[in-house]
């Protein structure tokens, strides 16, 4: 739950960050990847992708967010 929580705070606030997610923040799909957690947030906006942002396993810091297109 923690790794989630870190995670939707670094997201931003407006229509294209917090405003579009179409998941309540503590359900978001938390996969790993190298060493990184991937936690991933739903959209409305289908085109562009989710938000998926990557926080270091370790230190539980963020790491970045993916890019959207």
């Amino acid at each position: 739950m923690k790794v989630r929580e870190i995670a939707w705070n670094g997201i931003d606030e407006g229509e294209f960050g917090k405003e579009s997610v179409t998941i309540d923040w503590r359900k978001a799909n938390v996969e790993v990847e190298d060493d990184n957690y991937k936690v991933i947030f739903s959209t409305t906006h289908v085109t562009l992708g989710p938000n998926i942002v990557y926080v270091d396993i370790e230190t539980m810091e963020i790491e970045g967010l993916a890019p959207r297109y």
